[in-house]
């Protein structure tokens, strides 16, 4: 019995001296600095994309980086579409990356766009910008510039030759 309440005073001791409040109130911060900038692509980008040519390049989108203040960490990026005009208020992400650039290859970029709610077939006018965060839950983002570009996608059904109302395209 003597040891079990020695063992437990020396345990409690460990806990009390090991439990600092230092560690917590002197942790770095991280400010914003520099927000990207997009260069590209710019709003005179139209493209029709291809099924038979989904494994080309149809796209490098390239900024400048996000600065930061504080401890040097990683910076991620988002690659945000929304339709033209509506202020990103329903942003899709289309890609991310640690990088300056995110290559688009005609597959990827059909599957953003087809994602984001646009439909096959039609010429769209897409908003495109990139957004930039560190850490995770509760940073805050800095958010680019953005261009207005136009992208015509292909469905991703195979085609069967189908017409009608079920269809997504309707009978258009």
């Amino acid at each position: 019995m003597k040891n079990i309440n020695k063992i437990l005073i020396a345990f409690i001791s460990v806990l009390a001296i090991s439990c600092s409040g230092d560690d917590v109130e002197n942790r770095p911060v991280i400010v914003e600095g520099t927000t990207p900038v997009l260069l590209t692509p710019k709003s005179d980008f139209n493209i029709i994309l291809d099924k038979n040519k989904e494994a080309d390049l149809a796209t490098s989108v390239v900024w400048e980086q996000a600065t930061y203040e504080g401890d040097a960490t990683v910076v991620n990026y988002s690659i945000e579409i929304a339709a033209a005009g509506t202020n990103f208020a329903k942003p899709s992400v289309a890609g991310t990356s640690t990088s300056t650039y995110k290559n688009f290859t005609v597959g990827e970029l059909n599957s953003a766009v087809l994602n984001a709610g646009f439909k096959p077939f039609v010429e769209h006018s897409i908003d495109i910008r990139v957004k930039s965060s560190v850490g995770g839950v509760g940073s805050i983002p800095q958010i680019s510039n953005f261009y207005t570009i136009k992208v015509t996608a292909y469905p991703a059904w195979p085609n069967w030759g189908i017409i009608g109302s079920a269809t997504p395209t309707g009978w258009d």
